[in-house]
């Protein structure tokens, strides 16, 4: 019987990376979901005998999830972690959308696999107290309840206006992810029902 760390190492010569199944709105990026890593790297790893564990602890201290990832072949074990990803809010969304990001990171670390763009680190660079991690993790569940909310109440509202310059008007109103989140595509739906051109 190979050992685990043969096993691993096997799997990780042979992976290919997961396939970016998602958008992220935000940043205008394409990344691995959970479900794509785990659907590369879980039945390779089961070919080769070897289970995968992920622990999650919730830290009120840190406001945040720790993920430990365990692999297991035999009586062998190996652990990596824990990862700490902070939560952006403390409510479940937050924590559970935190729980999707360290389980993703995690996993795709210990399997050598990339699922997501790299920005030569521009965004660790860039983030402040971890903002970006929180503000990524918040949004795993692509978009986020309250945004979501907020998309549905600007969209009702656009769809009242009746003229360009109230359609400018409620649109520049509406905050930055809105705007994102609905999109220039869906903007110009508006415009072409103005105008009564098809879209």
């Amino acid at each position: 019987m190979t050992t685990l760390a043969e096993a691993v190492a096997k799997v990780q010569a042979e992976l290919a990376n997961p396939h970016f199944d998602s958008k992220n709105p935000y940043f205008n990026s394409g990344y691995a979901s959970l479900k794509s890593v785990r659907d590369t790297v879980i039945p390779a790893l089961a070919k080769e005998g070897v289970a995968v564990f992920q622990e999650l602890t919730s830290s009120p201290e840190s406001g945040g999830v720790y993920c430990t990832t365990h692999l297991r072949k035999g009586d062998q074990s190996l652990s990596f972690g824990p990862l700490l990803i902070p939560a952006a809010k403390n409510d479940a969304h937050s924590y559970g959308s935190a729980c999707t990001y360290a389980r993703r990171y995690s996993l795709m670390a210990v399997a050598g696999v990339v699922g997501d763009p790299d920005d030569d680190g521009n965004a660790a660079k860039d983030a402040d107290s971890g903002d970006v991690q929180a503000r990524q993790a918040t949004i795993e569940a692509d978009p986020s309840p309250e945004v979501a909310k907020a998309v549905k109440a600007a969209e009702k509202e656009l769809s009242l206006c009746v003229n360009s310059p109230q359609l400018r008007q409620v649109w520049g109103k509406l905050g930055k992810e809105v705007r994102k989140a609905i999109g220039e595509d869906g903007l110009g739906k508006h415009k072409a029902r103005i105008q009564g051109v098809p879209f």
